[in-house]
């Protein structure tokens, strides 16, 4: 994050952590594990009938909700349930 001598008693150097012989950073752990969340939420988002996955793509994407518009709260609302038991059976936190 720096260079130079420490402040204030604290090391020049930060802590990486070691992975298949690469060092990490946090941030580059955090990238990965958001890479992962991502993958697996596009998954669940996949696996929800048809108007579930059409009435998220609306909410979140501004896709084009083909149902009765009216209905997209009423699809969403199920979308969203169906969807956290998907990610839970996935093992997404």
């Amino acid at each position: 994050m720096r260079t130079g001598t420490g402040v204030r008693g604290y090391p020049d150097r930060v802590s990486g952590l070691m992975v298949g012989g690469n060092v990490a950073s946090w941030e580059d752990l955090c990238d990965a594990c958001d890479k992962v969340a991502a993958r697996i939420t596009d998954a669940a988002i996949a696996d929800l009938i048809p108007p579930h996955r059409m009435a998220i793509n609306h909410i979140w994407m501004g896709t084009w909700f083909r149902p009765m518009p009216l209905l997209v709260t009423q699809y969403y609302s199920a979308a969203v349930i169906d969807l956290g038991e998907s990610l839970d059976d996935k093992g997404l936190v």
